[in-house]
């Protein structure tokens, strides 16, 4: 994928995320859920965006020393403005970033299926943490959506079977699905783009098979991996 692409969407909507975040907020919930570890000194929240996932964990692990990594500087600003404590900084593309120090749990929210690779980077990180948890969207999400336009791809996920298969040794792992409703196709558009995720194709932009079709429903498939 073009990282440029995705650093300059999301930083163009680092103060209008939160407003729109719903189900990235809820996928933060299921997501902190899955941890098993009992005591969590060191985290680092991978594609952490404003820092939601973060506060999620801080009711869990408040005396934890936190580590926030994401493209964006502008979500790290917003990130390290809103949390209780300092944390740590990292802005880089954390699929290419050689990680330095170990922590007791890495942690990404819907964050992996912006990666080129997810099995390559869960090898990698899996060398530098005790317990990683990540969630990323499937094949299926958004499939209503899809009926109404034709989608860059960008918005071509994994299946679960796929995923899990290529991962080696998995601990744990859940599905659970999201849906939004929308009055119309010019609704859908501004959640994208005050979401981050209005990312555009190097191909010609999405053709709108039914304009006037309403309400349009977005629906989420979210797979959540222990490893």
């Amino acid at each position: 994928m073009q990282k440029d692409l995705i650093k300059s969407s999301f930083s163009s909507a680092a103060e209008t995320y939160d407003s729109v975040a719903e189900i990235q907020n809820l996928s933060s919930y299921e997501l902190v859920n899955l941890i098993e570890a009992p005591k969590i000194s060191t985290v680092i929240d991978i594609g952490c965006g404003t820092g939601n996932t973060s506060l999620e964990l801080y009711e869990k692990f408040p005396n934890a020393e936190y580590t926030f990594c994401d493209l964006s500087d502008r979500m790290l600003l917003m990130a390290s403005r809103k949390f209780p404590k300092k944390a740590n900084i990292i802005c880089c593309d954390a699929e290419s970033y050689e990680f330095k120090e170990n922590y007791d749990l890495a942690i990404a929210n819907l964050c992996v299926q912006w990666f080129d690779d997810i099995p390559k980077f869960v090898k990698k990180i899996k060398n530098h943490c005790g317990e990683f948890v990540f969630s990323t969207l499937l094949d299926k999400s958004f499939s209503l959506y899809k009926n109404c336009f034709d989608i860059p791809p960008t918005f071509d996920y994994p299946s679960a079977e796929r995923l899990l298969n290529s991962m080696g040794e998995v601990k744990k792992f859940k599905t659970k699905s999201y849906s939004l409703e929308f009055e119309n196709f010019f609704a859908v558009a501004r959640y994208f783009r005050r979401l981050g995720a209005n990312l555009r194709s190097t191909k010609e932009q999405p053709a709108v098979k039914i304009l006037t079709k309403s309400p349009i429903i977005l629906d989420y498939e979210i797979l959540f991996v222990r490893v």
